[in-house]
């Protein structure tokens, strides 16, 4: 095992270069991989993706999948290039994504499946059996790290949207928020939802949370005050 943290330090590469890889395989790996490294690697340098490449490259595609509604996903595992999550696909499997699935349940099963596929492709590229694909040129997109305005739960939103929003980013070590133009209140847990309910405000406290107004009804959740927005 090796700490680096340069990856293109002559050093680096003297010692990955004497483990003589037949395979270099990365999963969730955050920083960029050369190509004075990538070369090292006879049979191939793979990275496991958990989307549906090209749909959602970048460093956290399992947020941008709720975010975006998506009721499908997976795992892609790609050929390492000079471009991020753009490289030539050699496996890919898709995963529904349920209703209010939480986003924990849904990155155990994107890191089981990308075991697996992880598995085969290694097999495969040990005996030269890897059939690499250009990934589609349509149905492309790149997000960078989640910023605040992206946590933000819109009134006018469905209360399912919403409680699917937040059932599966919290898990993830994400906080949605909302706000009723003077105050913002941040949500640490939801419980359910009611359509076609009308509070008459937005936000209704009550012994066991709040209930927040939605577009078609309500969503259940506990929530605490946070910052004055004027």
């Amino acid at each position: 095992m090796f700490e680096v943290t340069d990856l293109r330090a002559t050093a680096t590469r003297h010692a990955l270069a004497e483990t003589a890889p037949d395979v270099i395989a990365v999963s969730c790996f955050p920083l960029w991989i050369p190509p004075e490294v990538r070369s090292l690697a006879t049979r191939g340098a793979v990275n496991v993706h958990p989307s549906l490449l090209p749909r959602h490259r970048g460093p956290d595609p399992l947020f941008w999948v709720y975010r975006c509604g998506d009721t499908h996903t997976g795992v892609t595992v790609h050929l390492l290039t000079d471009r991020l999550d753009a490289g030539d696909i050699v496996a890919q499997h898709t995963i529904p994504v349920e209703p209010g699935l939480p986003g924990d349940v849904l990155e155990a099963r994107c890191a089981e499946v990308g075991a697996d596929l992880l598995v085969q492709v290694v097999a495969q590229a040990a005996i030269g059996a890897l059939r690499p694909r250009p990934q589609p040129t349509t149905g492309a997109s790149y997000e960078g790290w989640p910023e605040e305005d992206d946590l933000k739960i819109d009134p006018e939103w469905t209360c399912t949207r919403a409680w699917h929003f937040a059932r599966g980013i919290l898990p993830l070590g994400y906080q949605p928020w909302f706000t009723d133009g003077r105050r913002t209140f941040i949500i640490s847990l939801v419980t359910g939802v009611r359509p076609g309910i009308s509070l008459g405000e937005l936000v209704q406290p009550g012994p066991r949370g709040a209930a927040i107004q939605l577009a078609d009804g309500v969503l259940d959740a506990k929530i605490t005050e946070g910052r004055n927005d004027r």
